[in-house]
Protein backbone atom coordinates (compact mmCIF):
# COMPACT_ATOMS: atom_id res chain seq x y z
CA UNK A 1 0.00 0.00 0.00
CA UNK A 2 1.65 3.40 -0.90
CA UNK A 3 1.58 6.18 2.00
CA UNK A 4 -1.30 8.00 -0.53
CA UNK A 5 -3.19 5.19 -0.40
CA UNK A 6 -2.65 4.24 3.75
CA UNK A 7 -3.60 8.54 3.71
CA UNK A 8 -6.76 8.30 2.21
CA UNK A 9 -8.00 5.24 4.21
CA UNK A 10 -7.30 6.62 7.15
CA UNK A 11 -9.18 9.84 5.87
CA UNK A 12 -12.11 7.85 5.40
CA UNK A 13 -11.73 5.90 8.40
CA UNK A 14 -11.80 9.11 10.46
CA UNK A 15 -15.27 10.36 8.32
CA UNK A 16 -16.72 6.77 9.19
CA UNK A 17 -15.96 7.11 12.74
CA UNK A 18 -17.43 11.08 12.75
CA UNK A 19 -20.64 9.29 11.40
CA UNK A 20 -20.59 6.85 13.77
CA UNK A 21 -20.22 9.04 16.43
CA UNK A 22 -23.26 11.02 15.56
CA UNK A 23 -25.44 8.32 15.23
CA UNK A 24 -24.40 7.13 18.55
CA UNK A 25 -25.28 11.06 19.95
CA UNK A 26 -28.51 11.00 18.51
CA UNK A 27 -29.42 7.84 19.84
CA UNK A 28 -28.16 8.75 23.49
CA UNK A 29 -30.03 12.48 23.44
CA UNK A 30 -33.25 10.60 22.02
CA UNK A 31 -33.14 7.74 24.30
CA UNK A 32 -36.12 8.68 26.31
CA UNK A 33 -38.57 9.35 23.38
CA UNK A 34 -41.11 6.26 23.31
CA UNK A 35 -41.54 6.96 19.44
CA UNK A 36 -37.51 7.48 18.64
CA UNK A 37 -36.37 3.88 16.84
CA UNK A 38 -32.50 2.98 17.05
CA UNK A 39 -30.61 4.71 14.28
CA UNK A 40 -27.08 2.79 13.49
CA UNK A 41 -23.98 3.24 10.96
CA UNK A 42 -24.31 1.32 8.00
CA UNK A 43 -20.58 0.85 6.60
CA UNK A 44 -19.36 -0.04 3.36
CA UNK A 45 -15.65 -0.76 1.76
CA UNK A 46 -14.54 1.83 -1.16
CA UNK A 47 -12.68 1.58 -4.45
CA UNK A 48 -9.13 2.28 -2.07
CA UNK A 49 -9.61 -0.43 0.41
CA UNK A 50 -11.40 2.30 2.86
CA UNK A 51 -14.79 2.43 4.00
CA UNK A 52 -17.61 4.95 3.74
CA UNK A 53 -20.96 5.10 5.42
CA UNK A 54 -24.40 4.78 4.04
CA UNK A 55 -27.37 6.14 4.76
CA UNK A 56 -28.19 5.30 9.17
CA UNK A 57 -30.01 2.10 9.22
CA UNK A 58 -32.82 2.66 11.64
CA UNK A 59 -34.09 -0.28 13.81
CA UNK A 60 -37.70 -1.94 13.28
CA UNK A 61 -39.86 -4.91 14.04
CA UNK A 62 -43.13 -4.61 12.40
CA UNK A 63 -44.87 -7.45 14.05
CA UNK A 64 -43.73 -6.37 17.63
CA UNK A 65 -45.16 -2.60 16.00
CA UNK A 66 -48.76 -4.04 15.00
CA UNK A 67 -48.61 -6.25 18.67
CA UNK A 68 -48.29 -2.50 20.11
CA UNK A 69 -51.41 -1.08 18.00
CA UNK A 70 -53.75 -3.88 19.24
CA UNK A 71 -52.49 -3.79 22.78
CA UNK A 72 -52.94 0.02 22.66
CA UNK A 73 -56.57 -0.23 21.29
CA UNK A 74 -57.83 -2.53 23.76
CA UNK A 75 -56.09 -0.88 26.64
CA UNK A 76 -57.81 2.81 25.41
CA UNK A 77 -61.35 0.62 25.28
CA UNK A 78 -61.27 -0.74 28.75
CA UNK A 79 -59.63 2.33 30.46
CA UNK A 80 -62.33 4.48 28.96
CA UNK A 81 -64.95 1.80 30.38
CA UNK A 82 -64.01 1.39 33.36
CA UNK A 83 -63.43 5.62 34.18
CA UNK A 84 -66.98 5.66 32.76
CA UNK A 85 -68.44 3.08 34.96
CA UNK A 86 -66.47 4.80 37.97
CA UNK A 87 -68.24 7.55 37.07
CA UNK A 88 -72.11 5.69 36.94
CA UNK A 89 -71.03 3.97 40.18
CA UNK A 90 -70.17 7.31 42.15
CA UNK A 91 -74.23 7.88 41.08
CA UNK A 92 -75.64 4.96 41.06
CA UNK A 93 -75.77 2.49 43.12
CA UNK A 94 -72.25 2.65 45.23
CA UNK A 95 -72.74 5.67 47.17
CA UNK A 96 -74.75 5.48 50.48
CA UNK A 97 -77.64 6.45 50.56
CA UNK A 98 -78.39 4.51 47.68
CA UNK A 99 -81.66 3.60 46.09
CA UNK A 100 -81.66 0.56 47.83
CA UNK A 101 -81.31 2.35 51.17
CA UNK A 102 -83.93 4.88 50.66
CA UNK A 103 -86.46 2.03 49.76
CA UNK A 104 -85.75 0.43 52.93
CA UNK A 105 -85.98 3.72 54.67
CA UNK A 106 -88.84 4.34 53.81
CA UNK A 107 -90.44 1.24 54.15
CA UNK A 108 -88.84 1.57 58.15
CA UNK A 109 -91.02 5.08 58.12
CA UNK A 110 -94.21 3.79 57.27
CA UNK A 111 -94.24 0.65 59.82
CA UNK A 112 -92.86 3.23 62.40
CA UNK A 113 -96.19 5.52 60.88
CA UNK A 114 -98.62 2.60 61.20
CA UNK A 115 -97.84 1.82 64.97
CA UNK A 116 -99.93 5.03 65.35
CA UNK A 117 -101.27 6.42 62.32
CA UNK A 118 -102.91 9.17 63.81
CA UNK A 119 -99.12 10.86 64.89
CA UNK A 120 -98.79 13.57 61.80
CA UNK A 121 -94.54 13.28 62.58
CA UNK A 122 -94.76 9.51 62.02
CA UNK A 123 -96.91 10.31 58.90
CA UNK A 124 -94.55 13.71 58.08
CA UNK A 125 -91.82 11.15 58.66
CA UNK A 126 -92.65 8.84 56.28
CA UNK A 127 -93.29 11.66 53.74
CA UNK A 128 -89.81 12.76 54.22
CA UNK A 129 -88.40 9.20 53.11
CA UNK A 130 -91.08 9.59 50.12
CA UNK A 131 -89.70 12.59 48.94
CA UNK A 132 -85.88 11.32 49.94
CA UNK A 133 -86.38 8.29 47.33
CA UNK A 134 -88.40 10.29 44.57
CA UNK A 135 -85.92 12.91 44.83
CA UNK A 136 -82.69 9.91 44.58
CA UNK A 137 -84.13 8.60 41.40
CA UNK A 138 -84.44 11.82 39.93
CA UNK A 139 -80.79 12.96 40.97
CA UNK A 140 -79.20 9.28 39.47
CA UNK A 141 -81.32 9.49 36.25
CA UNK A 142 -80.34 13.33 35.59
CA UNK A 143 -76.55 11.86 36.49
CA UNK A 144 -77.14 9.19 34.19
CA UNK A 145 -78.04 11.34 31.52
CA UNK A 146 -74.64 13.20 32.90
CA UNK A 147 -72.42 10.65 32.10
CA UNK A 148 -73.84 9.58 28.69
CA UNK A 149 -73.14 13.70 27.68
CA UNK A 150 -69.71 13.59 28.96
CA UNK A 151 -69.22 10.09 26.45
CA UNK A 152 -70.38 12.15 23.78
CA UNK A 153 -68.57 14.57 24.13
CA UNK A 154 -65.02 12.92 24.63
CA UNK A 155 -66.15 10.83 21.63
CA UNK A 156 -66.79 14.61 19.83
CA UNK A 157 -62.68 15.26 21.38
CA UNK A 158 -61.59 11.75 19.97
CA UNK A 159 -62.62 12.46 16.35
CA UNK A 160 -60.98 15.85 16.34
CA UNK A 161 -57.83 14.09 17.58
CA UNK A 162 -57.95 11.39 14.86
CA UNK A 163 -58.77 13.75 11.99
CA UNK A 164 -55.51 15.59 13.09
CA UNK A 165 -53.41 12.42 13.93
CA UNK A 166 -54.77 11.38 10.10
CA UNK A 167 -53.07 15.06 8.85
CA UNK A 168 -49.79 14.75 10.43
CA UNK A 169 -49.69 10.81 9.39
CA UNK A 170 -50.40 12.60 5.89
CA UNK A 171 -47.75 14.62 6.21
CA UNK A 172 -44.87 12.14 7.75
CA UNK A 173 -46.14 9.77 4.73
CA UNK A 174 -45.29 12.02 2.11
CA UNK A 175 -41.91 12.94 3.23
CA UNK A 176 -40.71 9.07 3.69
CA UNK A 177 -41.97 8.62 -0.21
CA UNK A 178 -40.42 10.96 -1.09
CA UNK A 179 -37.39 9.94 0.76
CA UNK A 180 -37.38 7.05 -0.35
CA UNK A 181 -37.61 7.94 -3.87
CA UNK A 182 -34.38 9.96 -4.10
CA UNK A 183 -32.71 7.38 -1.64
CA UNK A 184 -32.58 9.53 1.38
CA UNK A 185 -32.38 9.15 4.89
CA UNK A 186 -36.08 9.13 6.05
CA UNK A 187 -35.67 7.80 9.77
CA UNK A 188 -37.20 11.11 11.78
CA UNK A 189 -40.17 11.15 9.17
CA UNK A 190 -40.48 7.14 9.80
CA UNK A 191 -40.21 8.03 13.83
CA UNK A 192 -42.99 10.48 13.11
CA UNK A 193 -45.22 8.31 11.29
CA UNK A 194 -45.27 5.39 13.99
CA UNK A 195 -45.54 8.21 16.62
CA UNK A 196 -49.00 9.66 15.00
CA UNK A 197 -50.42 5.65 13.65
CA UNK A 198 -49.68 4.44 17.94
CA UNK A 199 -51.50 8.03 19.32
CA UNK A 200 -54.01 6.97 16.13
CA UNK A 201 -54.78 3.42 17.58
CA UNK A 202 -55.68 4.22 21.08
CA UNK A 203 -58.72 6.13 19.39
CA UNK A 204 -59.14 3.75 16.82
CA UNK A 205 -58.00 -0.32 16.39
CA UNK A 206 -56.68 -0.17 13.13
CA UNK A 207 -54.25 -2.22 11.31
CA UNK A 208 -51.27 -1.25 7.95
CA UNK A 209 -50.53 -1.96 4.63
CA UNK A 210 -46.94 -0.67 3.68
CA UNK A 211 -46.60 -0.24 0.28
CA UNK A 212 -42.84 -1.10 -1.75
CA UNK A 213 -42.52 2.67 -1.72
CA UNK A 214 -42.47 3.41 1.61
CA UNK A 215 -46.49 4.26 1.83
CA UNK A 216 -48.63 3.02 4.32
CA UNK A 217 -52.39 2.97 4.14
CA UNK A 218 -54.43 2.34 7.14
CA UNK A 219 -57.44 0.68 7.98
CA UNK A 220 -59.91 -0.24 10.93
CA UNK A 221 -60.64 -3.41 12.32
CA UNK A 222 -63.97 -3.81 10.35
CA UNK A 223 -62.18 -2.71 7.00
CA UNK A 224 -62.91 0.59 6.73
CA UNK A 225 -60.28 3.11 5.02
CA UNK A 226 -58.82 5.76 7.21
CA UNK A 227 -55.61 6.83 4.91
CA UNK A 228 -54.82 5.84 1.49
CA UNK A 229 -52.55 8.41 -0.23
CA UNK A 230 -54.95 10.60 1.54
CA UNK A 231 -56.80 10.67 4.84
CA UNK A 232 -60.12 10.15 4.98
CA UNK A 233 -62.80 12.36 7.24
CA UNK A 234 -63.92 11.35 10.35
CA UNK A 235 -66.94 13.04 11.78
CA UNK A 236 -69.79 12.79 14.29
CA UNK A 237 -72.00 15.16 15.40
CA UNK A 238 -72.20 15.58 18.79
CA UNK A 239 -75.83 15.96 20.76
CA UNK A 240 -76.54 19.12 22.66
CA UNK A 241 -78.31 17.12 25.62
CA UNK A 242 -79.90 13.46 26.88
CA UNK A 243 -82.84 12.14 28.17
CA UNK A 244 -83.72 8.27 28.50
CA UNK A 245 -84.81 8.39 24.66
CA UNK A 246 -82.07 10.16 23.15
CA UNK A 247 -79.75 8.08 20.85
CA UNK A 248 -76.39 9.38 20.23
CA UNK A 249 -75.05 10.33 16.91
CA UNK A 250 -72.92 7.73 15.24
CA UNK A 251 -69.42 7.92 14.06
CA UNK A 252 -68.76 7.78 10.49
CA UNK A 253 -65.85 7.13 8.48
CA UNK A 254 -65.71 8.10 5.09
CA UNK A 255 -69.72 7.71 5.13
CA UNK A 256 -69.58 4.60 6.61
CA UNK A 257 -70.69 4.21 10.29
CA UNK A 258 -67.88 2.92 12.90
CA UNK A 259 -69.29 0.30 14.82
CA UNK A 260 -70.06 -3.64 15.20
CA UNK A 261 -68.38 -6.35 17.44
CA UNK A 262 -64.54 -6.25 17.15
CA UNK A 263 -63.84 -2.42 17.02
CA UNK A 264 -61.56 -1.02 19.99
CA UNK A 265 -60.40 1.94 21.25
CA UNK A 266 -60.71 4.79 23.39
CA UNK A 267 -64.20 5.69 20.90
CA UNK A 268 -65.46 2.51 20.69
CA UNK A 269 -64.88 2.53 24.46
CA UNK A 270 -67.15 5.71 24.98
CA UNK A 271 -69.57 4.55 22.42
CA UNK A 272 -70.35 1.33 24.75
CA UNK A 273 -70.13 3.63 27.71
CA UNK A 274 -72.93 6.27 25.94
CA UNK A 275 -75.36 3.47 24.23
CA UNK A 276 -75.22 0.29 26.28
CA UNK A 277 -73.82 0.54 29.63
CA UNK A 278 -74.98 4.15 30.98
CA UNK A 279 -78.77 3.14 28.64
CA UNK A 280 -78.84 -0.24 30.64
CA UNK A 281 -78.23 1.68 34.32
CA UNK A 282 -80.92 4.39 33.20
CA UNK A 283 -83.35 1.77 32.03
CA UNK A 284 -82.95 -0.48 35.63
CA UNK A 285 -83.81 3.09 37.12
CA UNK A 286 -87.07 3.53 35.15
CA UNK A 287 -88.31 0.01 36.33
CA UNK A 288 -87.30 1.14 40.08
CA UNK A 289 -89.55 3.56 39.38
CA UNK A 290 -92.21 1.99 37.92
CA UNK A 291 -91.82 -0.41 40.25
CA UNK A 292 -92.52 1.71 42.58
CA UNK A 293 -95.61 3.00 41.51
CA UNK A 294 -97.30 0.03 41.24
CA UNK A 295 -96.33 -0.84 44.84
CA UNK A 296 -98.35 2.59 45.73
CA UNK A 297 -100.88 2.43 42.97
CA UNK A 298 -104.39 2.83 44.17
CA UNK A 299 -107.22 1.37 43.99
CA UNK A 300 -111.18 1.39 44.08
CA UNK A 301 -112.86 0.01 46.75
CA UNK A 302 -115.90 -0.24 44.68
CA UNK A 303 -113.93 -1.66 42.04
CA UNK A 304 -115.61 0.98 39.50
CA UNK A 305 -112.51 3.01 38.69
CA UNK A 306 -109.20 2.14 36.89
CA UNK A 307 -106.24 1.48 39.08
CA UNK A 308 -104.49 5.66 39.46
CA UNK A 309 -100.81 6.28 40.60
CA UNK A 310 -100.94 6.94 44.51
CA UNK A 311 -98.23 8.39 46.77
CA UNK A 312 -95.43 8.64 43.30
CA UNK A 313 -96.59 9.92 40.26
CA UNK A 314 -95.00 11.67 37.00
CA UNK A 315 -96.45 14.61 35.23
CA UNK A 316 -98.72 12.87 31.97
CA UNK A 317 -98.66 9.84 34.32
CA UNK A 318 -101.68 8.51 35.34
CA UNK A 319 -101.20 5.06 35.88
CA UNK A 320 -98.13 2.92 36.41
CA UNK A 321 -96.39 2.19 32.95
CA UNK A 322 -96.20 -1.69 31.98
CA UNK A 323 -93.05 -3.72 32.48
CA UNK A 324 -90.44 -2.35 30.26
CA UNK A 325 -92.51 0.86 28.96
CA UNK A 326 -91.11 3.18 31.42
CA UNK A 327 -88.25 5.03 29.70
CA UNK A 328 -87.70 7.83 31.60
CA UNK A 329 -89.96 7.43 34.75
CA UNK A 330 -87.22 7.97 36.78
CA UNK A 331 -86.06 11.26 35.70
CA UNK A 332 -89.43 12.72 36.33
CA UNK A 333 -91.16 10.32 39.37
CA UNK A 334 -92.28 12.63 42.55
CA UNK A 335 -94.32 12.30 45.38
CA UNK A 336 -98.20 13.91 44.60
CA UNK A 337 -98.88 16.69 45.39
CA UNK A 338 -102.39 15.87 47.17
CA UNK A 339 -100.46 14.06 49.91
CA UNK A 340 -97.52 16.54 50.47
CA UNK A 341 -97.89 19.42 52.67
CA UNK A 342 -95.25 21.31 50.88
CA UNK A 343 -97.34 21.05 47.84
CA UNK A 344 -100.18 21.85 49.71
CA UNK A 345 -101.69 18.61 50.55
CA UNK A 346 -102.67 16.50 52.55
CA UNK A 347 -100.73 14.29 54.88
CA UNK A 348 -103.66 12.20 55.92
CA UNK A 349 -104.29 10.65 52.64
CA UNK A 350 -100.96 8.50 53.42
CA UNK A 351 -103.17 6.57 55.91
CA UNK A 352 -106.43 6.78 54.79
CA UNK A 353 -105.95 6.71 50.90
CA UNK A 354 -107.39 9.01 48.00
CA UNK A 355 -104.02 10.35 46.84
CA UNK A 356 -105.83 10.01 43.07
CA UNK A 357 -109.05 11.22 44.47
CA UNK A 358 -111.71 11.15 47.15
CA UNK A 359 -113.04 7.71 45.67
CA UNK A 360 -109.85 5.62 46.31
CA UNK A 361 -110.19 6.58 49.75
CA UNK A 362 -109.97 3.23 51.97
CA UNK A 363 -110.59 4.91 55.46
CA UNK A 364 -114.05 5.62 55.31
CA UNK A 365 -114.78 6.15 58.85
CA UNK A 366 -111.65 8.96 58.85
CA UNK A 367 -110.51 6.89 61.66
CA UNK A 368 -107.37 8.59 63.34
CA UNK A 369 -106.13 4.75 64.49
CA UNK A 370 -106.62 3.71 60.35
CA UNK A 371 -103.14 1.56 60.16
CA UNK A 372 -104.08 -1.16 57.49
CA UNK A 373 -103.23 0.98 54.61
CA UNK A 374 -99.47 2.18 55.70
CA UNK A 375 -98.94 -1.67 56.38
CA UNK A 376 -100.16 -2.71 52.86
CA UNK A 377 -97.95 0.06 51.93
CA UNK A 378 -95.11 -1.59 53.85
CA UNK A 379 -95.70 -4.57 52.57
CA UNK A 380 -96.31 -3.54 49.03
CA UNK A 381 -92.12 -2.78 48.52
CA UNK A 382 -91.91 -6.63 49.79
CA UNK A 383 -93.88 -7.71 46.99
CA UNK A 384 -93.10 -9.23 44.26
CA UNK A 385 -93.44 -8.29 40.75
CA UNK A 386 -92.69 -8.09 37.17
CA UNK A 387 -89.23 -6.09 35.82
CA UNK A 388 -87.89 -6.30 32.44
CA UNK A 389 -84.32 -4.29 31.83
CA UNK A 390 -81.01 -5.46 32.21
CA UNK A 391 -80.96 -7.21 35.56
CA UNK A 392 -82.86 -10.27 33.71
CA UNK A 393 -84.86 -10.21 36.87
CA UNK A 394 -88.12 -10.89 36.39
CA UNK A 395 -90.35 -11.47 39.25
CA UNK A 396 -88.72 -9.90 42.63
CA UNK A 397 -89.56 -6.63 44.93
CA UNK A 398 -88.97 -3.49 43.86
CA UNK A 399 -86.44 -3.74 46.73
CA UNK A 400 -84.25 -6.71 45.95
CA UNK A 401 -84.63 -5.00 42.39
CA UNK A 402 -83.15 -1.79 43.58
CA UNK A 403 -80.27 -4.08 45.27
CA UNK A 404 -79.76 -5.80 42.25
CA UNK A 405 -79.32 -3.26 39.56
CA UNK A 406 -76.77 -1.74 42.15
CA UNK A 407 -75.30 -5.37 42.12
CA UNK A 408 -75.26 -5.46 38.40
CA UNK A 409 -73.40 -2.25 38.16
CA UNK A 410 -70.95 -3.63 40.82
CA UNK A 411 -70.49 -6.40 38.80
CA UNK A 412 -69.68 -4.65 35.33
CA UNK A 413 -67.08 -2.52 37.32
CA UNK A 414 -65.17 -5.27 38.51
CA UNK A 415 -64.84 -6.52 35.00
CA UNK A 416 -64.41 -3.47 33.75
CA UNK A 417 -61.23 -3.24 36.16
CA UNK A 418 -60.28 -7.04 35.49
CA UNK A 419 -59.76 -6.04 31.60
CA UNK A 420 -58.23 -2.75 32.47
CA UNK A 421 -56.05 -4.51 34.54
CA UNK A 422 -54.80 -6.93 32.34
CA UNK A 423 -55.24 -4.93 29.14
CA UNK A 424 -52.49 -2.65 30.83
CA UNK A 425 -50.44 -5.01 31.58
CA UNK A 426 -50.63 -6.37 28.33
CA UNK A 427 -49.86 -3.22 26.32
CA UNK A 428 -46.80 -2.46 29.11
CA UNK A 429 -45.41 -5.65 28.22
CA UNK A 430 -45.47 -5.06 24.48
CA UNK A 431 -44.50 -1.63 24.90
CA UNK A 432 -41.15 -3.10 26.63
CA UNK A 433 -40.61 -6.10 23.84
CA UNK A 434 -40.78 -3.34 21.16
CA UNK A 435 -38.59 -1.02 22.73
CA UNK A 436 -35.99 -3.87 23.39
CA UNK A 437 -36.21 -4.61 19.47
CA UNK A 438 -35.79 -1.24 18.51
CA UNK A 439 -35.32 1.42 21.35
CA UNK A 440 -32.39 2.90 22.89
CA UNK A 441 -29.69 0.99 25.43
CA UNK A 442 -27.80 3.60 26.64
CA UNK A 443 -25.16 1.06 28.15
CA UNK A 444 -24.28 -0.28 24.74
CA UNK A 445 -24.50 3.31 23.12
CA UNK A 446 -21.61 4.48 25.60
CA UNK A 447 -19.67 1.11 24.75
CA UNK A 448 -20.09 2.40 20.83
CA UNK A 449 -19.03 5.95 21.25
CA UNK A 450 -15.50 4.50 23.51
CA UNK A 451 -15.08 2.04 20.48
CA UNK A 452 -15.34 4.84 18.31
CA UNK A 453 -12.90 6.86 20.41
CA UNK A 454 -10.13 4.09 20.14
CA UNK A 455 -10.91 3.53 16.64
CA UNK A 456 -10.30 7.34 16.14
CA UNK A 457 -7.33 7.35 18.47
CA UNK A 458 -5.98 4.42 16.29
CA UNK A 459 -6.71 6.47 13.22
CA UNK A 460 -4.88 9.22 14.28
CA UNK A 461 -1.72 7.36 14.42
CA UNK A 462 -2.01 6.25 11.27
CA UNK A 463 -1.81 10.12 10.26
CA UNK A 464 0.62 10.67 12.44
CA UNK A 465 3.13 7.72 11.16
CA UNK A 466 2.08 8.48 7.64
CA UNK A 467 3.00 12.15 7.84
CA UNK A 468 6.73 11.09 9.18
CA UNK A 469 7.44 8.79 6.26
CA UNK A 470 6.30 12.10 4.14
CA UNK A 471 8.25 13.99 6.24
CA UNK A 472 11.75 11.37 6.15
CA UNK A 473 10.88 10.89 2.23
CA UNK A 474 10.74 14.55 1.87
CA UNK A 475 13.98 15.07 3.43
CA UNK A 476 16.32 11.97 1.85
CA UNK A 477 15.16 13.70 -1.56
CA UNK A 478 15.60 17.09 -0.59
Amino acid sequence: MTLSSALSVAQSSLMASAAQADIASRNIANAGRADYARRSALLSSNAEGGVQTLTPGRAADRALFAARLVAGAGDAQAQAVRAGLDKLARVNGVTPPTIADRLSQLGAALDTAASDPADPVLRGAALDAARGLAGGLRAASMATQAVRAEADADIASAVAQVNDLLGRFKTANDEVVRGVARGGDVSDALDRRDGALTELSSKLGVHTLTRANGDMAIFTEAGATLFDRSAREVRFSPTATFDATTRGAAVFIDGAPLGGAGTSGEIAGLLKLRDDLAPAQQAQLDETARGLMQAFVERDPAGALADAAGLFTAQGVSAPPAPGAAAGLAGVIVVAASVDPEQGGDASLLRDGGVAGAAYAVNADGAAGFADRLHALSAALSAPRDFIDATQATRVSVTDHAAASASWLAAARSSADETATWQGALVASVATSLSNATGVNLDDEMAKVLAIENSYRATTRLISTVDEMFQSLLQAVG
